[in-house]
């Protein structure tokens, strides 16, 4: 019986001992030159109505510099092609990010300390759009402060936030947080993170990232309502009801944590809701949106 215990004993402390673990590092080798490619599908279904299928896919070059304890990233739109239920879209308001350079300026803990870039874009993109549609809402939407705030949010969810942190193969994170949104405000959703696998491959330490989040439904309803009151009032329709919102979310990253290099990653969305127009029957609406990144280094 004694050897038994001795036995496994020896077992759990052997795989307690092998159990990888990874330490996020922002230490992107300087001079770095790639290529980022996103293929976005947005499936929006609306009852029996209406089916619609949009897919863009567009190209980002990004190259890393450092200097002293800053690094200089700038990322430049190089190609978008966007697609509607099977035909080409051919809005040259699409090609207006093309070829502008996006500078980002990170310190060696991953936090990224300013942006620079869009005041430009935003200018040109305003101009672009008739003035019977200048209102209040495109003012939101397009506002370089608040695209700003939402990219360093993002940033921080993908990168800033794991810099520095040790994990083992099987953790779990639980956490929740806010989202800015492009009308104003924000939003409250929770998030589990789990580092599924980790392993080493030449001199990378790859780990595995797996997350699931999801939303307040209060805080969804009050938002959904607050939209349809904006677009009611900026584009003078009906007030559309809204009723069971509900939105969900996921995806899976593998990074380089000792480079914060990412290496794949694929996410989720799915938005719910019953919509009622006055005068009309009630629908249930449906938004699936799937993103797909590669990267070639």
């Amino acid at each position: 019986m004694r050897n038994l215990m001795i036995i496994l004993s020896l077992i759990i402390f052997t795989s307690i001992s092998h159990a990888q673990e990874a330490v996020f590092k922002f230490m992107p080798p300087t001079g770095i030159s790639y290529t980022e490619t996103l293929k976005k599908t947005v499936e929006k279904t609306f009852g029996n109505l209406r089916n619609d299928i949009e897919i863009s896919e567009s190209k980002v070059k990004i190259s890393i510099t450092k200097n002293g304890k800053e690094y200089l990233m700038v990322a430049t739109p190089i190609e978008i092609k966007v697609t509607k239920n099977g035909q080409r879209v051919d809005n040259p308001i699409l090609n207006l990010p093309l070829n502008r350079k996006i500078t980002y300026r990170i310190n060696e803990n991953g936090e990224i300390k300013s942006i620079e870039g869009y005041e430009s874009l935003i200018k040109d993109l305003k101009e672009s759009i008739p003035s019977e549609f200048q209102n209040a809402l495109i003012q939101k939407l397009f506002n370089p402060e608040a695209m700003i705030n939402r990219e360093i949010e993002e940033w921080y969810g993908r990168v800033g936030g794991f810099v520095g942190q040790k994990v083992s193969e099987g953790d779990r994170w639980y956490s929740e947080s806010e989202f800015a949104l492009p009308t104003g405000g924000t939003i409250k959703y929770f998030i589990v993170t789990e580092f599924s696998k980790i392993w080493t491959e030449g001199s990378k330490k790859l780990v595995k990232i797996n997350y699931i989040n999801d939303t307040d439904a209060g805080a969804m309803k009050q938002l959904f309502e607050d939209m349809s009151k904006s677009l009611s009032k900026d584009y003078q329709i009906p007030l559309i009801q809204t009723d069971k919102p509900s939105m969900s979310a996921g995806g899976e990253r593998i990074i380089d944590a000792n480079t914060m290099l990412f290496q794949s990653e694929r996410s989720w969305r799915v938005m719910t809701m019953k919509l009622t127009v006055p005068g009309q029957d009630e629908v249930f609406s449906t938004v699936k949106e799937t993103r797909e990144y590669s990267f070639q280094y």
